[in-house]
C-alpha cells in the first residue's frame, strides 16, 4: 500500500517490520541494512554515530495500521462466513417447500 513507503528500508527497499532505524536526516533502515552501514546512512551519507536512532514513533504508527489491515481482515472474514453460513441455511430451507 502507499503507506508502506513510510516504514520502506532506504538500502534494501522492504518494509520494516521490527526495529526501524534512521540516521539525523530522517532516512529510515531495516535491523539487517543497519548494521551493514554502521559507518553512513546509505543515502546521504551521514555518519551513524554510536548505536544509532531508533524512530520508535514510526514504529508504533506502523503497528497501529497494521493491527487496524489485520481487524480488518478478520471483520471480513467473520462476514463472509456468517454470508455463507446465511446463504447455506436458506437454500436448505428453500429446498424443502
Amino acid at each position: 500500500s502507499e503507506e508502506e513507503q513510510y516504514w520502506e528500508c532506504s538500502l534494501c527497499l522492504q518494509s520494516i517490520l521490527t526495529i526501524v532505524w534512521q540516521c539525523k536526516k530522517g532516512h529510515i533502515l531495516c535491523g539487517d541494512c543497519h548494521v551493514q552501514c554502521r559507518a553512513a546512512c546509505p543515502s546521504c551519507g551521514i555518519p551513524l554515530d554510536g548505536d544509532g536512532i531508533r524512530n520508535r514513533a514510526l514504529e508504533r504508527l506502523r503497528d497501529r495500521r497494521l493491527k487496524r489491515i489485520k481487524a480488518e481482515r478478520e471483520r471480513k472474514l467473520v462476514q463472509a462466513r456468517l454470508a455463507a453460513k446465511r446463504d447455506s441455511g436458506s437454500s436448505q430451507h428453500g429446498g424443502n417447500k
